[in-house]
């Protein structure tokens, strides 16, 4: 279960938060961390200067090779 600070996130444009909850579904099925542009980077600012909001194709490769 992934909770969301309003706090923190009041500020995000609708892109930003649509990229957050892309990551955080991620996470839900089986996804870690991971280096490089793909939605599931560590840290929103470097997932944003990539411009993501949507799983990557190595994204999608990793929830293959999980399920």
């Amino acid at each position: 279960m992934a909770y969301t600070n309003r706090d923190h996130t009041r500020s995000y444009s609708n892109t930003k938060k649509q990229a957050l909850a892309a990551h955080e579904i991620g996470h839900t099925v089986g996804l870690d961390h991971e280096t490089g542009c793909v939605i599931m980077v560590d840290n929103t600012a470097k997932r944003s200067a990539c411009g993501l909001v949507k799983l990557t194709t190595d994204d999608r490769r990793g929830i293959n090779a999980l399920y």
